[in-house]
């Protein structure tokens, strides 16, 4: 990669098959790091 990274632009995703619904996403402050990890909250299709 190359270049500097552009700031506001979503870089992470969760890809799902359509037997999934996301229900809820929110980023985690990860201590001693300069990442916060993404939490989603999947809902199962019966």
């Amino acid at each position: 990669v190359t270049g500097r990274p552009v700031p506001g632009v979503q870089i992470d995703h969760v890809l799902v098959s359509e037997d999934f619904t996301a229900r809820d996403a929110r980023f985690l402050t990860m201590e001693g790091s300069d990442h916060r990890a993404l939490l989603v909250t999947l809902a199962l299709h019966r």
